[in-house]
């Protein structure tokens, strides 16, 4: 036997016969050992499952994992810190699942990326954080096919970031608890139950988003997410659009929000006193009521909006707040504690407020196809508190934007 360590490459050796005389040469070629460790840079990874699992198991911080095309049985867990595993483009694209198993990937390590891959969900979970910060999913696809299950669920996540992805035929697109800073950005998603759904999550920020429901459920859900931000986003067919409770100093902005069964924005402090929330640009199309405020709530600021084709259109019932230069168009104006009023002249003597606003028709360009941008002739035009238009500022056509 050999026992002369040879490098990589095509060696020449000569065979002999057990006397000594040689037979003839051949030529061995050596590949190079694949490590079963992959701390050193770049690794490709393709062959299953089982190789990914290996890859993930053994990965060291920094990592980068280039996943081939193919289908990968899970489940899979990261957890060395700064591991980027990425899908390499090719037919039919990286399709991770793990049927049976709660978790398709966990990550339990900060600053794990997740950037291309294709999750196919069957009732359950495609990625879970948990106790983790600084994670990224960017450009991920999830899919299921029971209809129920959770794209992206984390606990204890300070500082996720889910951008750029799609999500369709699942219970819940983002399920967050108690992360704060997270970032929804850019997210697409339809034939969902929920879309964003966060509880103490101060900070939280979802912008530019589109995302279509079933009718039932929030298209944003905030429960206790003080400082959240939501902007620029189009938001159709759940119970409510933008739904924030006992969440102080929200800002929900340039949003359009259609075909909401209950409310297209309603705010509410049920448990605790919500203070200073603000309600500006936003353009809401059908459904119960346009926007709302319910319960305690404190300093809320409500102007520059469009609310067409519901049946109240403003809606308060406690607290201190300003609200101002609207264009309405509903059955009701307004409603203002137990008090319906039919036209804005009856909603200024009940809550005086809105003397500067607006009981017309918008002139969407084309509202039909979904098109609420303002028409040259709309009376909204030049209508704001800052003398631009009303409603939700939208990018022209073609553009990133809602």
């Amino acid at each position: 036997p050999c026992t002369v360590p040879l490098a990589p490459g095509a060696w020449e050796l000569e065979v002999e016969d057990a006397s000594g005389h040689p037979l003839r040469q051949v030529t061995l070629v050596i590949e190079p050992a694949r490590p079963l460790d992959y701390h050193f840079g770049t690794c490709r990874v393709e062959g299953g499952g089982a190789t990914l699992r290996e890859a993930l198991a053994t990965a060291r911080p920094g990592a980068r994992l280039e996943v081939a095309a193919g289908l990968y049985l899970g489940p899979f867990l990261a957890r060395a810190a700064d591991v980027e595993v990425v899908g390499v483009e090719g037919a039919g694209g990286v399709h991770l699942a793990a049927p049976g198993a709660p978790v398709v990937m966990a990550v339990r390590a900060r600053g794990v990326r997740l950037r291309g891959l294709s999750l196919d969900l069957d009732r359950n979970t495609g990625v879970a954080v948990e106790g983790a910060e600084d994670v990224a999913v960017e450009g991920c696809r999830f899919a299921g096919v029971t209809g129920s299950g959770t794209a992206v669920r984390a606990d204890r996540a300070d500082g996720l970031a889910l951008v750029g992805c799609e999500v369709e035929g699942v219970g819940m697109c983002v399920d967050l608890r108690d992360c704060r800073g997270a970032r929804v950005e850019g997210l697409r998603s339809r034939d969902t139950n929920y879309g964003v759904h966060a509880a103490r999550s101060p900070g939280l920020e979802v912008e530019r988003a589109e995302m279509e429901g079933r009718g039932e459920g929030s298209g944003v859900l905030l429960q206790s997410c003080p400082g959240a931000r939501v902007l620029g986003n189009r938001i159709g067919r759940f119970e409510y659009g933008v739904n924030a409770q006992d969440s102080s100093e929200v800002l929900v902005q340039d949003n359009v929000v259609e075909s909401s069964v209950d409310g297209g924005i309603h705010v509410e402090g049920a448990a605790v006193l919500v203070e200073r929330p603000r309600v500006l640009h936003n353009t809401v199309v059908g459904g119960e009521v346009g926007i709302q405020f319910r319960q305690r709530v404190w300093g809320a600021e409500l102007r520059d909006n469009v609310v067409v084709g519901v049946r109240v259109g403003i809606g308060f019932e406690l607290g201190s707040r300003s609200s101002d230069h609207h264009c309405v168009q509903a059955r009701y104006f307004g409603k203002w504690r137990d008090v319906k009023c039919h036209t804005l002249g009856m909603w200024r003597e009940a809550a005086g407020l809105d003397t500067r606003s607006l009981e017309a028709d918008p002139l969407f360009v084309d509202a039909s196809a979904g098109d609420y941008r303002l028409s040259p002739e709309s009376p909204c035009r030049g209508a704001a508190s800052d003398g631009g238009d009303l409603g939700a500022r939208l990018p022209p056509p073609g553009s990133a934007g809602p």
